[in-house]
């Protein structure tokens, strides 16, 4: 083994990753996707077979800016319910099209839930878009226990 390519190698390698960690971190760092904007947190208690209705304090900028609605359980990745725009009818997405989840938009952007299981005790959240980046503004802990 000739050492001192080796050694080389190796600071030519080391070089290259803290290069490339370091133009990702810079990115990252100006192009964010995702943020947070005053979100507001809660955890509500229910019982199976009752109804929640959860409130998103988002407010769209101008009506084609969508509501959109998330869930998330623990240790897993947030999953998209669905969204709505002012004055138009809801998109409920697969696999979370059936009767149970209803979105709309009045004066305020609500995901209501019917019936409850212990198999919706997660985290609900909304936010909005402007196309380039989503903006969190409520988060709700849905604890549905047992009778």
């Amino acid at each position: 083994i000739d050492w001192a390519v080796a050694h080389q190698y190796l600071l030519d390698s080391i070089f290259s990753f803290y290069f490339f960690f370091l133009i990702g971190l810079t990115l990252f760092h100006f192009i964010d996707p995702v943020q947070t904007t005053n979100l507001a947190t809660q955890e509500v208690l229910k019982q199976p077979g009752e109804n929640i209705t959860l409130n998103c304090t988002f407010t769209a900028k101008s009506d084609n800016i969508p509501c959109m609605w998330y869930k998330q359980r623990l240790n897993r990745e947030p999953q998209q319910v669905g969204y709505v725009q002012k004055y138009k009818v809801a998109t409920i997405l697969s696999p979370f099209n059936n009767s149970r989840f209803k979105i709309i938009w009045n004066n305020t952007n609500t995901l209501t839930i019917l019936n409850l299981t212990e198999d919706y005790k997660e985290t609900y959240f909304c936010g909005g878009t402007d196309g380039k980046v989503i903006n969190f503004y409520s988060a709700m802990f849905v604890n549905v226990t047992g009778k």
